[in-house]
């Protein structure tokens, strides 16, 4: 399995907006077939920052999810809202419960 953690610092007062953008994304990506988890959640300690959580089957599902026409589609909208180059960390999962 294969995790992944996108951290999003957007612009002040645009977080609305990336919400229902990053939701239309997710709209999208309940269809991928080996995507198992995406959510959307924000923090309480850094306003402005939303964290996105995904899991894959394997690291070709997340390169499908990347290669993804709504996905490419998604970063070229969300770039305008973002305040800070996005930080992401892509993990192998070891074991879970």
């Amino acid at each position: 399995m294969i995790s992944l953690i996108a951290r999003l610092t957007i612009k002040e007062g645009r977080e609305n907006d990336a919400i229902d953008l990053i939701k239309g994304l997710m709209s999208h990506v309940a269809k991928e077939e080996n995507t198992l988890y995406y959510t959307l959640n924000r923090g309480d300690k850094k306003p402005g920052e939303l964290v996105i959580i995904e899991r894959y089957t394997d690291k070709g599902a997340l390169g499908y999810h990347s290669s993804t026409d709504h996905f490419k589609q998604f970063n070229g909208e969300i770039a305008g809202l973002l305040a800070a180059k996005p930080v992401i960390e892509v993990m192998e999962e070891i074991h879970s419960i």
